[in-house]
């Protein structure tokens, strides 16, 4: 974990495990603890955890704007990725060759919902 999460361990890992927590137990400022989300590329995953709790609501906007739209920016590249891969895919089998896919988007799509 980089530097500037370490301090934020347990309240991420709290987060993680899904139960509420209320900003007043985030021991950071929005921007470091926006900063340490992505540095740990978690934002887009505390989003999809905290977007439907309660506690989320009393959060401040910037820290709820920010997850939000790291959320987004990750599901809109996801989307890009998604159409390269399928591209991929299809000229490989216009040759007639059948890659072996290991990880990425070939557990995403087949073994998570």
């Amino acid at each position: 974990m980089s530097a500037s999460a370490e301090g934020l361990r347990p309240t991420l890992a709290a987060l993680l495990r899904g139960g509420p927590v209320p900003w007043r137990e985030v021991p950071a400022e929005p921007e470091a603890f926006l900063a340490a989300c992505e540095a740990e590329d978690l934002a887009p995953l505390l989003w999809h955890r905290l977007h439907a709790e309660a506690a989320v609501l009393a959060w401040p906007p910037a820290a709820r704007d920010g997850l939000a739209d790291a959320a987004r920016a990750a599901a809109a590249r996801e989307l890009l990725v998604a159409r390269e891969l399928r591209s991929v895919l299809a000229a490989f089998a216009a040759r007639d060759l059948h890659p072996l896919l290991f990880k990425g988007g070939a557990l995403a799509y087949t073994v998570y919902p």
